[in-house]
C-alpha cells in the first residue's frame, strides 16, 4: 500500500502535483512487476521419475520391404508351414507299414502249481518228473516285413505323397495371396496421402481466394454476402482435409495389419515411382496362369489323387503276402526236453475270398471321386481365366482413365487461374472460382483414383496369372 503524504501549508496546486507523482509512482511499481520474468522451471527431474517414453521414428517403406515382412510374420503362412510339415510327416507315416518291423517282449510268469508224474524204475521205485517250472522268464523277437503283391502300401504311400504336394501348393497360394493384400494396403495408403494432398491443396487455394474476397470487401466492391460464402467453401474444405488425414491413418493400420505387426507401428511408405502401363495378351496371360498359379496345379494334383485312391479301394479285393520270423530265449528251461533258444520263419499269404461286395463299393466312390476331381479341376481353370480376363480389363480402364485424368487436371488448372485472374480484374464473380476450383478437385480426385486404381490392377494381374511373388 502506497501513502501519500499530506502537506498541510501547501495549496491546491501543490497538493494535485504530489497525488500526480504518488500516481506515477504506483504505476511504475505496477509496471515493473508485470514485466519481471517468471523464475525457469526446474532443470533437473525430481528423483525417482521416469522420463519421458520418446516416440519412436516412423520406418520407412518400400513396397517390395513390405512384402518382406509381410511373409515373414503373416499367420496365415504360419499356418499353411504348419500344415506342410503335417503333411511331409504323413508321407513318412505311410512308408513306415513297408518297411521292415522288429520288436522285443519280455515276461516273467510264476504258476500257482507245477505239474508232475511219476516214472517207473527196473528197482521198482518211481521217480517224480516235473513239467515245468514255478517261475519262468522268456526273451522273444518278432521281426516282420510285408511283400506289397496287392499295391496296397504303394498306393496309400502316393496318396500321402501327393497329399504333401497339394499342403506346398496351398502355402505357394497363400503367399501369393498375402502379397496381394499388402500390395492392396500399400496403394491404399498412397492412394489416401495423395488424397490428403488434394484436400490440402484445396483448402490453400480456397483460403488464398478468401483473403481477396475479404479485400475486395474492404474495398467496398462485393457485399458482405461473398464472404461469408467463402468463408463456408473453406470451412467445408478443412471438413474434407480433416477426413483425409484419418482415412491416412486407417490406411497405415490396414497396412500393419496386413503384415502382420501391430496396427500402431509408425510407419512411411514410399511413393510409387512413374507407373510404366503394359498390354498383356489373354491367350499367352491365361497359358502363364495355368502353368504358375497354385491353385489350377492343386486342382490337378487332387485329381490325381482320387485316382490313386481308386488303386488303393481296389487292392483291398487282391491278396497279400508278408514274412516273419520269431525267436524266443528261455531263461530258465523246463519240461522233457529243454532248450534255451528256439525261433521259426512263416510266409502268409491271405486272400479274401468274400468280402460281401465291400472292395466292390469302395472302388466305385473313389471312381465317383475321380469325376468329382475332374469337374473341379475344370471349373478352377475356368476361374483362373475369367480373373485374368477381369484383371485385363481392369488394366486397359484404369489406363484409359489415367491418360484422360491427366489431361482434364492441366485443363481444370488452367481453367482455375484464368478464374482467379479474371476474378482480381472484376471480370467474373467468386461463384466462377469456386466452381473452378471445384472442377479441379474433383479431376485431382479422379487423377489419383486413376493411378491406384491401374497400379491395383497390375497388382491383381500378377496374382491372377501366378507372377505375384
Amino acid at each position: 500500500m502506497l501513502l501519500v503524504p499530506r502537506v498541510r501549508s501547501a495549496g491546491c496546486g501543490r497538493n494535485r502535483r504530489w497525488r500526480a507523482l504518488a500516481l506515477a509512482g504506483c504505476l511504475f511499481a505496477v509496471g515493473r512487476a508485470l514485466s519481471a520474468k517468471p523464475a525457469p522451471p526446474p532443470t533437473g527431474a525430481p528423483r525417482g521419475a521416469a522420463p519421458p517414453a520418446a516416440t519412436p521414428a516412423p520406418r520407412t517403406l518400400a513396397l517390395a520391404e513390405s512384402v518382406q515382412v509381410a511373409l515373414q510374420h503373416s499367420r496365415a503362412i504360419q499356418i499353411a508351414e504348419e500344415r506342410l510339415q503335417r503333411a511331409r510327416a504323413q508321407v513318412e507315416e505311410a512308408k513306415a507299414p513297408n518297411r521292415v518291423q522288429a520288436s522285443l517282449n519280455a515276461n516273467a510268469t510264476r504258476i500257482d502249481k507245477v505239474s508232475t508224474f511219476f516214472v517207473p524204475l527196473p528197482d521198482g521205485t518211481a521217480q517224480e518228473i516235473s513239467l515245468g517250472e514255478l517261475y519262468s522268464r522268456n526273451l522273444q523277437m518278432s521281426i516282420t516285413k510285408p511283400i506289397d503283391i496287392s499295391g496296397a502300401l504303394r498306393a496309400t504311400r502316393n496318396i500321402a505323397e501327393l497329399g504333401a504336394d497339394s499342403a506346398r501348393l496351398d502355402a505357394d497360394r497363400t503367399r501369393d495371396q498375402t502379397v496381394l493384400d499388402v500390395k492392396n494396403a500399400y496403394y491404399g495408403v498412397l492412394r489416401a496421402q495423395a488424397a490428403l494432398g488434394v484436400a490440402q491443396a484445396t483448402v490453400a487455394s480456397l483460403a488464398e481466394h478468401l483473403r481477396q474476397v475479404r479485400l475486395f470487401f474492404e474495398q467496398g466492391v462485393v457485399a458482405q454476402f461473398d464472404v461469408l460464402r467463402a468463408e463456408a467453401q473453406v470451412a467445408n474444405a478443412q471438413q474434407g482435409e480433416i477426413a483425409a488425414r484419418n482415412g491416412v491413418a486407417l490406411a497405415k493400420a490396414a497396412l500393419n495389419n496386413a503384415m502382420g505387426i501391430d496396427v500402431t507401428t509408425p510407419l512411411e511408405v514410399r511413393a510409387a515411382e512413374k507407373v510404366e502401363i503394359i498390354h498383356p495378351a489373354y491367350r499367352e496371360s491365361v497359358t502363364t496362369a495355368y502353368e504358375q498359379r497354385p491353385e489350377v496345379l492343386q486342382a490337378a494334383v487332387t485329381t490325381e489323387l482320387a485316382r490313386r485312391g481308386v488303386k488303393l479301394a481296389h487292392s483291398s479285393s487282391l491278396p497279400t503276402l508278408g514274412l516273419g520270423f520269431n525267436a524266443t530265449h528261455a531263461l530258465d528251461p523246463a519240461g522233457l526236453a529243454p532248450r534255451k533258444t528256439q525261433w521259426s520263419a512263416s510266409a502268409v499269404v491271405s486272400y479274401p475270398l468274400l468280402d460281401g461286395g465291400l472292395a466292390r463299393s469302395r472302388t466305385r466312390q473313389a471312381e465317383a471321386d475321380v469325376d468329382t476331381a475332374r469337374v473341379a479341376e475344370e471349373q478352377t481353370r475356368e476361374g483362373v481365366a475369367l480373373e485374368v480376363q477381369q484383371a485385363i480389363l481392369s488394366l486397359g480402364e484404369a489406363a484409359e482413365r489415367m491418360d484422360a485424368a491427366e489431361k482434364n487436371v492441366a485443363q481444370a488448372a488452367e481453367a482455375l487461374r484464368l478464374a482467379k485472374l479474371r476474378y482480381r480484374e472484376g471480370l467474373s464473380t467468386a461463384l466462377d472460382v469456386t466452381d473452378a476450383q471445384a472442377v479441379l478437385t474433383q479431376a485431382e480426385s479422379n487423377s489419383v483414383n486413376a493411378r491406384y486404381d491401374y497400379l491395383l490392377g497390375r497388382a491383381r494381374y500378377e496374382r491372377a496369372t501366378g507372377q505375384g511373388q
